[in-house]
């Protein structure tokens, strides 16, 4: 197992211990919290980390994840992620979320979008989908946001590796809002709020199955109520 796997792999193990450390009692902690459409949590963070291996920003989900990598595979996932950020800043109307309003219609930030992804996958050598380029570039901004309210707000020390991969992205919005894609239909928003309320009320249909009857519930409060009132035992 490389250096790289054998992170990523310490890095699911821990969070899986912390998910079951958490103390039950709560029906609200009995359950995974989804965050793409039906995706559990640890399956959607081992996609998190696969599509960010591929363009060499795994420091998105594990800040440390250089210390231990020999020199050169080190280099290796900057030069990618160089590369990924070269290609990014060139296609502003999806990066600016005024510049994407600009232009309009969905269909030309879909070919925005597509062409964004071919560029990415020919200059990476790699088979992104146009929707997991949505989810790296949302997972960016997403980080991007959290490190700039540590460094200017907060006042904190950032890593020299973070430091790094930061100015890799300089370019993007530091207070203006900027666009966060779902990655199950076309819509965008300006701030990662109104994207997780979005993904939660439309595209999370099944996030609590009656292990009972099979039936599904978007909410966690109307899955609480129908095992309460259909299966509740004497």
């Amino acid at each position: 197992m490389s250096a790289t796997n054998s992170r990523i792999q310490k890095l699911l193990r821990i969070l899986g211990q912390k998910k079951n450390a958490t103390k039950m009692g709560s029906p609200q902690k009995e359950f995974t919290k989804l965050q793409i459409g039906v995706k559990p949590e640890m399956d959607a963070l081992k996609e998190d980390l696969r599509l960010l291996k591929t363009v060499g920003l795994l420091v998105l989900k594990d800040s440390c994840f250089e210390d231990k990598l020999p020199f050169e595979q080190s280099e290796s996932f900057r030069k990618t992620a160089a590369k990924f950020s070269k290609i990014y800043h060139t296609y502003d109307t999806i990066w600016s979320y005024r510049k994407t309003k600009t232009i309009g219609v969905h269909q030309r930030l879909t070919e925005q979008l597509n062409s964004f992804t071919e560029e990415v996958n020919r200059e990476i050598d790699c088979h992104l989908t146009t929707n997991e380029i949505k989810r790296i570039l949302n997972l960016i901004n997403s980080w991007y946001a959290y490190q700039i309210d540590q460094r200017f707000f907060r006042k904190a020390t950032l890593s020299y590796s973070v430091e790094h991969y930061m100015f890799l992205f300089h370019f993007l919005p530091k207070i203006n809002p900027t666009v966060y894609f779902c990655e199950c239909c076309e819509e965008i928003f300006p701030n990662e709020a109104r994207y997780k309320k979005h993904v939660q009320s439309v595209h999370a249909v099944h996030a609590f199955t009656c292990s009972e009857c099979g039936k599904s519930f978007k909410r966690l409060y109307f899955y609480d109520k129908h095992l309460k009132t259909v299966h509740l035992k004497p």
